[in-house]
């Protein structure tokens, strides 16, 4: 079987390497983030949790309200790429970039179904509850579905 290989090579700052790395992994997985739903993914990757404290330091950072928060983090809640933890919400392990080395992606693509919920959206699985899509991409070594 042939196989194209296609590399690219860019410097970037730690903030804008996790913002681009969610970028195209949501796209891969044809998930459609807002500019702010993004934002705030890398917001809580750079803080390590959402707290109501970390809350409000987004919702003045960005000129916005807690409230507009709430609905951002339900959204990615849904998509599972939010976790619930004793401390307050973190990234799913699943979808948390190594901030601290190189990030390469190998993107495979073939004909195998990705996971989708009830309403039809694709997800990550979530590290505690899905056992099936867990297991795929623990064996697969893939991030996402």
């Amino acid at each position: 079987m042939e196989c194209f290989v296609q590399k690219f090579k860019r410097t970037l700052s730690p903030k804008e390497r996790v913002k681009r790395y969610y970028i195209v992994l949501t796209a891969f997985n044809d998930i459609h983030l807002s500019s702010q739903q993004l934002e705030l993914l890398v917001f809580i990757v750079e803080k390590k949790l959402l707290t109501t404290e970390t809350r409000r330091e987004f919702a003045a950072l960005h000129n916005t309200t807690t409230g507009t928060v709430d609905n951002l983090v339900s959204r990615l809640k849904k998509l599972g790429m939010l976790e619930d933890t004793s401390e307050g919400l973190a990234i799913n392990p699943y979808a948390m970039p190594p901030i601290d080395r190189t990030i390469q992606l190998q993107i495979e693509l073939n004909g195998e179904t990705i996971h989708k919920g009830s309403d039809g959206l694709p997800y990550f699985p979530d590290s505690r509850g899905d056992q099936v899509a867990t297991a795929a991409v623990q064996q697969s070594g893939y991030v996402g579905v």
